[in-house]
């Protein structure tokens, strides 16, 4: 491990049934507190969990950002999807996305803005930055911005700008479907271990991560945020009707 890093357990939102093992600058962050992490060829939102990491891991990458500073999964939250994860077979990571708003586990919905202070002592990258924002009119997505960039993760920047007022971060929340439209997928057969779904998923790792994530947010949840905003098209929904798993409402 590098000095003046610290090992923690990340659990992701995933149909994958373990945490996973990153470094932070500095101590580290409270469990329940949002992260940015890589994994393999894209970012994706995790949380700290309170699970002691694994010495033998050798090659650990590093945290992107952290990305809140009270923890937005409580003590309280925590154990809840602790408890949802076991009981349904579930991922810990599946379990906390479904039991907290989307918005807060999709890192497509923070946008940058300027605030219009100049000057300060301010490092290249935090220049660069501020000068790509000022090009352009209006809030930028954060993904956005740190792809065009090309800098890799711009979270420290960020957060150092925001606490020098010059720049405003902001997470904007999903459109809710109006109440006409609204649709929910309900679970009508529960399977309760491990070979059930492996007999009733078999490869279909989409459909598996599906049933995963309805169970843990209480065995519904509106076809709108399934499909939408936690990205599962509804070729795997229909799937799932067709084996008698869940019906459409």
């Amino acid at each position: 491990m590098i000095e003046g890093r610290t090992r923690v357990e990340v659990a992701l939102p995933l149909p994958i049934y373990r945490t996973f093992s990153y470094e932070v600058h500095g101590e580290a962050p409270l469990p329940g507190t949002r992260v940015l992490v890589p994994f393999r060829r894209q970012e994706l939102i995790g949380w700290i969990t309170a699970d002691r990491p694994d010495p033998d891991v050798q090659k650990v990458k590093a945290v992107l950002g952290v990305l809140e500073d009270v923890p937005s999964v409580t003590p309280d939250l925590m154990e809840l999807c602790g408890w949802m994860a076991e009981y349904y077979v579930a991922p810990l990571g599946i379990a906390i996305r479904a039991s907290i708003p989307a918005v807060l586990s999709d890192v497509s919905r923070d946008y940058l803005s300027l605030t219009g202070l100049q000057g300060g002592d301010l490092s290249s990258r935090e220049k660069r930055l501020l000068e790509w924002l000022s090009e352009r009119k209006g809030p930028q997505r954060v993904k956005t911005t740190r792809n065009n960039l090309g800098i890799g993760s711009i979270w420290p920047e960020v957060r150092s700008l925001i606490a020098s007022g010059h720049i405003i971060h902001e997470t904007v929340s999903p459109q809710s479907p109006s109440v006409k439209t609204r649709r929910v997928v309900r679970i009508v057969r529960s399977l309760e271990n491990l070979l059930e779904r492996d007999q009733a998923f078999g490869r279909g790792e989409r459909q598996r991560e599906a049933f995963g994530f309805i169970e843990a947010a209480g065995n519904s949840v509106e076809l709108a945020r399934l499909t939408k905003e936690e990205g599962f098209s509804r070729g795997v929904v229909t799937a799932l009707t067709k084996k008698g798993l869940v019906e459409v409402v």
